[in-house]
């Protein structure tokens, strides 16, 4: 039988604080459960065939007053990622398939470019700049963050109707986003619902949607 070994964080105090000095972390605080805050930056950047590439975050991290770092390496999930972040997250170069288990606050810009998105799902609920997710194949808007700056990501992954709405005009792009769940544009499941998106279609031609 072939054992395969599960994700798991680390759970000593012992073993965080053996990871941050390892990775040239400063200016850290181990919290009682374990997670961690720093005051300033993380660069955990690499260079994805280094022998130092990280496929997981082994810890838990807190707060990050700073800009968070996690680009070019080979993680396939954002568990371990800190749930708010000061400047800008950078998770581009990547394996993810998801969202989820990143933070919820970004107060610079998101940066998810060229991994194996097909959703947004797990998103930050707020970015204070921009949220730059091309290089992805995302087929649905469902949970496109609450607020945000300037969103790019490519419309041609999405239903060919919502590419030639959103196409070239930054105006219709937000309309869409501000209505879309008010017209129920998405299934649960993210898929699209070309019923609903009849009826926002027409009400926006009839100049009911501002």
């Amino acid at each position: 039988m072939i054992m395969i070994k599960l994700f798991e964080q680390y759970n000593e105090y012992s073993q965080v604080k053996e990871w941050l000095d390892k990775k040239s972390i400063m200016n850290y605080t181990i919290n009682n459960d374990l997670t961690v805050d720093v005051n300033g930056g993380v660069n955990l950047n690499s260079n994805r065939y280094n022998s130092d590439g990280l496929s997981e975050i082994p810890i838990q991290f807190g707060e990050v007053s700073g800009d968070f770092l996690i680009a070019n390496n080979m993680l396939t999930t954002l568990v371990g990622s800190p749930k708010k972040v000061g400047g800008t997250f950078n998770c581009l170069g990547n394996e993810l398939t998801s969202l989820k288990g990143g933070p919820i606050e970004v107060n610079g810009n998101f940066d998810c470019y060229n991994n194996k998105l097909t959703s947004l799902e797990g998103c930050p609920q707020y970015i204070g700049h921009h949220f730059k997710g091309d290089g992805n194949n995302i087929v649905t808007l469902k949970y496109v963050p609450k607020n945000f700056g300037v969103m790019d990501i490519s419309y041609k992954t999405l239903p060919r109707e919502v590419e030639l709405f959103c196409y070239l005009s930054n105006t219709k792009t937000k309309l869409l986003f501000k209505h879309q769940e008010d017209y129920g544009i998405w299934n649960t499941d993210g898929s699209f619902n070309k019923g609903r998106w009849g009826i926002f279609l027409q009400d926006y031609q009839a100049g009911m949607i501002k």
